[in-house]
């Protein structure tokens, strides 16, 4: 897996182009067809960013099931002007590139307030997982990957990208604080869920879907940390984004 890895890293910063005999070989990347020419107003969209064709025709077919339109960008700095241009619902990007790793791209998108909204699904050895979802990542998918895991990728981005009121879970044990936090962030489109302990927290959590969690450390049940750990042990909330309040 090391020269794997060492090999595919060779790649992403080797030029575009050698000198062999004084000749000039370009290296050609292969175009893997998608809807950019057939797009209407208000469609989903999927832009993966992916080197391996074969790869992206799979994840093109299968997001065409789901009923998503897609485009398909082979490197890096294409991702980011398709990104620019068509603002899709989701982008699906592979972190090794030919031009640049997708980190760089990650980043730039992050960057642009005309982009930084739209959810990004790495795809990356499993080791790179904390590293993409600091870096603003929604989720992550390991790659070699099976048909299953692709399809359970693409319906956990479709289920993202549903139009849909955003529920924030706040544990706080003080009553002027939660009145506080729910006064800042309260919005049209955000259902705020308060709960005073860890054991309140928790039940909402096995029963109702939050996108995030506002967590105060200093609970009357258990620490903030021993909720932490709780959540990091159950594969449905691993993932949840959590921001420390305190």
């Amino acid at each position: 897996p090391a020269f794997a890895i060492a090999i595919r890293a060779y790649r992403a910063a080797a030029p575009s182009a050698v000198m062999l005999n004084n000749a000039r070989l370009e290296t050609v990347v292969e175009q893997v067809p998608d809807d950019r020419d057939s797009l209407e107003p208000g469609e989903p969209v999927l832009l993966i960013v992916e080197d391996d064709p074969h790869y992206a025709r799979i994840m093109a077919d299968l997001a065409h099931d789901k009923g998503l339109k897609v485009l398909v960008a082979m490197r890096g700095a294409d991702a980011l002007t398709l990104a620019r241009e068509f603002k899709p619902y989701a982008v699906s990007l592979d972190v090794f590139l030919p031009d640049m790793l997708g980190w760089s791209v990650l980043g730039q998108l992050k960057q642009d307030p005309t982009t930084r909204h739209i959810p990004v699904q790495i795809v990356t050895l499993d080791e790179d997982r904390q590293h993409g979802l600091s870096r603003g990542a929604f989720s992550f998918i390991n790659k070699p990957t099976t048909p299953e895991g692709l399809e359970e990728a693409l319906n956990r981005i479709k289920e993202y990208t549903t139009p849909r009121r955003k529920r924030l879970l706040v544990v706080e044990d003080n009553a002027d604080e939660r009145l506080s936090i729910t006064e800042l962030l309260g919005h049209d489109d955000i259902e705020i869920v308060s709960v005073e302990t860890g054991a309140e927290a928790l039940s909402v959590l096995r029963v109702q879907e939050v996108d995030c969690v506002v967590l105060d450390l200093r609970l009357p049940d258990m620490s903030g940390f021993d909720l932490l750990d709780q959540m990091k042990d159950d594969t449905r909330l691993a993932d949840l984004p959590i921001v420390v309040f305190t």
